[in-house]
Order: C-alpha cells, then sequence, then structure tokens
C-alpha cells in the first residue's frame, strides 16, 4: 500500500502475469481505487478449477462439458460481487484455455476479435475468431512483456549459480538479446531466436581477436626428444611432482613457470597449455 499511495484513486489501469494475481489482492486493489487485470492460476484460491460448461441445446447429444472442451474462441465468464465491487473471471479458449481475473467494468456480452493461422503446416490460412475484450485490454496494457519473457524463458541459457548478481546480469542479456531479435525481425521476419543467436554468435567469431599469448616464448636451452614426433608412442599427459616447465619461459625476468603434468613417453615436464602442443 506504501507503493500505491501515491497513485490511489485515480483510476490507473494495472495488469500482471499469474505468478502475482489473486482474488484477494484484486479487490484490495479494487478499494484502493485501481482496476486490475491479469492471468491466473487454477489453484489459486476462490478460482474455478476447469468448470463445467452448460451449453444451449442444439440438437446434438448432451453430456458433460468443462472449460477444458471450448471451441476455440468461446468464453465462459464467472462473477463474484455485484456492481462496482464485481470481479470477473474468464476462462476463453485460445490454443489453450486461458485464465483471466479483471475488476475492469464492461458488458461481457460485448466481444472482439482476433485473427489466427488455422491449418495443417503448410496449408494455415488466416480465421478470425470473437475475443473478450478483457483479454484485449490485457494485451494492450503488457505491451508484449509477458511474451518477451515467454521467449526468454523457452530459450533459458545453461547456467546454473547461487549469486544473484550473476543471475541480474545473464537476465539482462537474455532481454537484450531478445530486444534485439525483435529489431532484427524487421529485417528477417520469419527468422527463429533460437537461429537468430546462432547468427549472433557466429558472427562475433568472424569478428573477434584471436588470443595472442604475448608471455609465451621457447625456451632455447630444451633438449628435445628424438622420438616426440613417433606415431607409435602414446605421448599422453601424466601427473607428476611439480617441477619447471621445460618449453616455458616468461617474458617478466626471474618468474619460473611450474606444471604438476609431464608426457609420459619423454618424461618431461610440461604446461597443459600451450607448451604440450608446442613441445609435440
Amino acid at each position: 500500500e506504501d507503493l500505491t499511495e501515491a497513485y490511489s484513486g485515480r483510476g490507473h489501469n494495472l495488469a500482471m502475469d499469474n505468478w502475482y494475481t489473486s482474488l484477494p489482492l484484486f479487490k484490495r486493489l479494487r478499494s484502493n481505487g485501481f482496476n486490475v487485470i491479469g492471468t491466473v492460476r487454477e489453484n489459486r484460491t476462490g478460482i474455478p478449477n476447469n468448470p463445467e460448461v452448460k451449453r444451449k441445446q442444439t440438437g446434438r447429444k448432451s453430456k458433460a462439458e468443462t472449460a477444458k472442451n471450448l471451441q476455440r474462441g468461446e468464453a465462459v465468464y464467472f462473477q463474484q460481487g455485484v456492481g462496482s465491487n464485481a470481479v470477473h473471471c474468464i476462462f476463453w479458449k485460445d490454443g489453450k484455455v486461458v485464465k483471466l481475473l479483471s475488476t475492469l467494468s464492461g458488458d461481457v456480452k460485448t466481444t472482439a476479435s482476433c485473427n489466427r493461422s488455422v491449418g495443417k503446416k503448410g496449408q494455415k490460412t488466416k480465421t478470425s475468431f470473437p475475443m473478450p475484450p478483457q483479454i484485449k485490454e490485457y494485451n494492450r496494457i503488457m505491451g508484449g512483456t509477458d511474451l518477451s519473457d515467454a521467449v526468454t524463458k523457452r530459450h533459458k541459457r545453461p547456467i546454473v549459480t547461487a549469486r544473484w548478481n550473476i543471475k541480474v546480469f545473464m537476465y539482462l542479456v537474455d532481454k537484450t538479446l531478445c530486444n534485439s531479435w525483435l529489431l532484427y525481425k524487421y529485417q528477417e521476419p520469419k527468422i527463429p531466436f533460437s537461429n537468430f543467436k546462432e547468427l549472433l554468435i557466429r558472427s562475433m567469431i568472424k569478428h573477434s581477436k584471436p588470443t595472442v599469448f604475448s608471455c609465451v616464448s621457447v625456451n632455447p636451452n630444451i633438449q628435445w626428444s628424438e622420438d616426440r614426433f613417433d606415431p607409435k608412442y602414446f605421448h599422453l599427459p601424466v601427473q607428476s611432482p611439480q617441477r619447471q616447465c621445460v618449453v616455458h619461459r616468461c617474458a617478466t625476468p626471474g618468474k619460473v613457470r611450474t606444471s604438476i603434468y609431464q608426457c609420459g613417453h619423454c618424461n618431461v615436464t610440461l604446461c597443459i597449455h600451450p607448451c604440450y602442443a608446442l613441445y609435440h
């Protein structure tokens, strides 16, 4: 209430996703002068869980139907309270059932429309379906924020960490990639998000400069093994006591580079990278 006190009673419309939506919260915000709308989960207290639908007699066999059996474009309305204190719960069938909670006033008999691609792959056609006006208002207020979250969640980076600052940084990276993809779609409208990320990675690799090991030079006093190039021997690295690398010579005077690995055949101590490749 401290956050909303300065805006209370001004008729602001709020939209939220199903993470925050609940019936007590909507009633509280409505009493503070806010109109609220948002998607809701069925397991929230006071929300019907796949309610039964009573259809008008259309000549077909009567059977028990639920909200999940609605035809595309059909909607079911539930209301708690009357007048300005009414809260509407809406079940609307799109590709799947969309559940919405709303305190916005309006005639439930009015409908908007939306266009969807229907048909088999390669033979899809645009078809118009009725849509509750509350759904259209929700999409307008959210402005695509929920769609952006859905895209980033489907293509989440495979990084697990307990540090909150790393999580925030990677979240901002994901959002930056999603925004870049939306801008790039003006040039390539049909490019998927995964293909865009692959294209971006390839472009970064192409224009990046190779890593230069400026501090590595070859020791001129190396006693090279005569059979280090012989393919019949297995020159595999094995662990050994820590000794000075025979190849690595740092550019800094007086600095010694040691390693705990040696060639199993040549018996010389070598750094795994890059000295092992330089020696063999």
